[in-house]
């Protein structure tokens, strides 16, 4: 294995560094580390071609894989000394006398690229075959290389040719202190046969080393990435399908050697699109060592993954309604069925776009919120609010997540690049809000309304897409200057419609938007109790769900749950709201709403609804409750789940839950056990103690009045007159219902009493 110079190894062969190199980093300092490394190496590179006693510099060996029909030596390490050596060889060139750069031409080394990017690729053959113009020598290098009319702005973003032009003027900084003459010396000694800087040559080919070792890399390299097994195909694909037929909706201003569909995608992906993926991802790349940076190379390279599989998705299930495939599972050969189609092509090209014109840094905030209230306070913005989504920015959800994104996200995310493409939008603005607000309010109108469980979930499904994007299509056709008022808008947002307002067109036909935001703003600001109450006030009986332990299921609304109300029984909530507001704008207090409702309703569930709070927060505020026949028939349960089976979970009684929270008040030294059970009603009971819990006297509500089924014994004549107490058997008496007092009061009065005659037996 012999020792060669660079400008040898060059001659013989041209050196490619390959696609699968990361870029290079040498000559970046952004660590004091990484300036100290670089420092000790320029320094002994040109310490040895400056001092004639400098011993000569060896470099190790470097290795690779040669092509022997192209005569190209493709590195896998050592690509980082052989840039800085180009380099090197470049910077003393420029600053040699007239006579030594005629001696030895630059194309000396014109043999040396970088296919890493096809920016750094171009700038590579650029510096080496075009002289530079700016002959205002008082200018750094790097500076002149950046005022050459071929230069790029785009390239300030390359990483390999910012670490390049920083390692540039380090060398010419380093190189301050010689003049011409020697200057011109070190380039005569570079390019002699005297071996002062030099390394080994190991050809994969020579040792008979496999391709595996070429794809694998080694530990200073990095693998092959799906993107880049992916680009190399694509770009193989545009050129044979499309040829030279251009991409007709190209930007304006991209310097792409032409518009064909290979030339446009090779261009863009190595400026404009690479830069959108490079925003999210540069302020915290750059706070990483060279090590960890090194790691994390392929993120853009994911981050363009995943946007692209969350297109193939798309597409793959509209042109798919039927498939039984799920995407996840489908092999490569049907994803390439998918993106090798035209119509795929120009959504993807025109996706990123559209993403490109956008400022990243407002767009998502200027047109979305998510907010934690159900009535936003404000929306002066008129914005779209996400009810189901973590973050406004769609785009960052996509590039992070993929086609692994929720439906709801997925769908919105497309509908919104969709637009935005159609429409060539750069900034938000009224029509794009009106536009996203009816996509968001058509998929939340798609609902499944699982009852038996009390939730309103989405009915969003894969099989649908080619529904969705005809409606996606038609919405952004029909896109307009429509306006929505504040109001409108805030009405809109409420997170106990979702944008399913219906259930208020009643209300606003016969009393005005005003007046229906302003009676939505005071239910909403109202303790959970009271909104039921309000609503109780203008006839609303409970919305039904199902049947459960023989009797019938109804739920009037709970924390997070009110959509099951106003969404899917919007009829009955339609006619209750519309009288709520009529009734807000007569009276202006709630309460003297719920106070003249009192006097209306005497009796039945609605009066207790009206006037005790433990009977409608019995078994833990779900005001979940099973109704034995008619509602106002006294045979309640008050359900502690809200599952598709709450029968199997424990419940109780709301009017037990009532009296022994008000005996509890009167008489603290009552002793009183109401256990919850899966099935039927538990008795209230007084108890000798609370260690045992031995029952002395059980009383039972039925839709008579109560029954006392344990403790006869300790009834006197007094209160079996006082309360008219019925002897129905051996073993039951019945408490009849009161004309003059209500069933809670009743049982509240008897427990007090029954316990004095306890307290003489005991």
């Amino acid at each position: 294995m012999a020792s060669i110079t660079f400008e040898s190894f060059i001659k013989a062969q041209k050196i490619e560094i390959p696609a699968i190199q990361r870029d290079y980093v040498q000559g970046r300092g952004f660590t004091i580390e990484e300036q100290d490394k670089r420092e000790a190496f320029v320094s002994r590179l040109i310490n040895t071609i400056a001092d004639d006693n400098a011993k000569p510099c060896h470099l190790e060996f470097i290795y690779g894989a040669k092509n022997n029909v192209s005569n190209r030596f493709i590195p896998l390490d050592g690509q980082q000394r052989l840039t800085t050596l180009f380099i090197l060889h470049w910077v003393i060139w420029q600053k040699s006398s007239n006579d030594a750069q005629q001696e030895y031409p630059l194309n000396l080394i014109e043999g040396f690229n970088y296919e890493t990017r096809l920016s750094s690729s171009t700038f590579c053959r650029n510096i080496i075959e075009r002289q530079l113009q700016d002959e205002n020598k008082t200018k750094s290098l790097g500076q002149r290389l950046k005022n050459q009319p071929w230069f790029s702005e785009d390239w300030n973003y390359d990483p390999t040719i910012i670490a390049i032009i920083s390692m540039v003027d380090f060398m010419e900084e380093k190189l301050n202190g010689y003049n011409e003459a020697q200057i011109s010396s070190m380039l005569k000694k570079l390019c002699s046969d005297q071996n002062l800087i030099s390394f080994d040559e190991l050809n994969m080919t020579d040792y008979d080393l496999t391709d595996s070792l070429y794809i694998k890399m080694n530990a200073r390299g990095k693998q092959l990435t799906p993107f880049e097994n992916w680009k190399s195909d694509f770009i193989k694909y545009l050129e044979k399908a499309f040829g030279d037929e251009e991409y007709t909706k190209a930007e304006v201003g991209r310097n792409s050697q032409s518009n064909t569909y290979k030339d446009y995608f090779c261009y863009s992906i190595e400026h404009q699109w690479t830069d959108l993926f490079w925003t999210y991802l540069k302020d915290e790349y750059l706070k990483l060592d060279e090590e960890q940076q090194s790691k994390q190379y392929p993120c853009i390279d994911k981050m363009f993954m995943n946007l692209f599989d969350f297109l193939c998705m798309y597409f793959y299930y509209v042109k798919n309604p039927a498939t039984k495939s799920e995407y996840s599972k489908i092999g490569a050969v049907t994803k390439r069925e998918v993106w090798q189609n035209k119509e795929f092509i120009d959504a993807l090209f025109g996706t990123l776009d559209a993403l490109c014109r956008i400022d990243h840094s407002n767009f998502f905030d200027d047109l979305f919120y998510i907010c934690p209230e159900e009535l936003p306070f404000n929306n002066e913005n008129k914005k779209v609010r996400l009810f189901r989504t973590k973050q406004t920015n769609l785009f960052k959800l996509c590039v992070e997540n993929g086609s692994s994104m929720e439906l709801t996200d997925l769908l919105l995310f497309y509908a919104l690049i969709y637009y935005c493409n159609e429409k060539t939008v750069k900034t938000v603005d009224d029509s794009l809000k009106f536009y996203m607000r009816s996509v968001r309010n058509n998929f939340e109108s798609d609902i499944q309304n699982i009852r038996t469980r009390t939730t309103i979930q989405l009915n969003l499904r894969v099989s649908e897409f080619d529904k969705y994007n005809s409606t996606i299509k038609t919405l952004t056709s029909k896109a307009g200057n429509s306006i929505l008022s504040i109001e409108n808008c805030i009405i809109d947002d409420c997170s106990i419609t979702r944008g399913n307002n219906a259930v208020f067109d009643k209300a606003i036909n016969a009393y005005g938007i005003h007046n229906v935001f302003n009676t939505l703003r005071i239910f909403c600001n109202e303790s959970q109790i009271l909104r039921i109450r309000l609503l109780v006030s203008c006839g609303y009986s409970g919305t039904y769900l199902s049947d459960c332990i023989g009797r019938n299921r109804y739920f009037w609304g709970s924390k997070d749950r009110w959509d099951v109300l106003f969404i899917s029984d919007s009829g009955q909530l339609s006619e209750c709201f519309a009288d709520l507001t009529r009734k807000i704008i007569a009276a202006g207090e709630p309460n003297l709403i719920i106070n003249e409702a009192k006097k209306v309703y005497t009796q039945g569930f609605a009066y207790y609804i009206l006037n005790y709070d433990e009977f409608i927060d019995a078994n833990g505020s779900q005001h979940h409750f099973a109704i034995k026949n008619k509602l106002n028939e006294i045979d309640w349960i008050a359900l502690g789940s809200y599952s598709s089976n709450p029968g199997t979970a424990y419940h109780t009684d709301p009017l037990a839950v009532a009296v022994e929270n008000i005996v509890n008040r009167i008489n603290p030294k009552i002793k009183m056990a109401l256990y919850k059970q899966y099935s039927g009603k538990c008795p209230l009971s007084i108890v000798k103690d609370k260690i045992h819990w031995e029952p002395l006297f059980s009383v039972i509500s039925r839709k008579d009045g109560w029954h006392i089924i344990l403790g006869q014994c300790y009834i006197t004549e007094d209160i079996k007159n006082d309360f008219k107490i019925q002897q129905i058997n051996d073993q039951d008496c019945l408490v009849p219902i009161s004309i003059n007092r209500d069933m809670i009061q009743v049982c509240a009065d008897l427990i007090i009493r029954v316990f004095d005659t306890v307290q003489n037996f005991v």
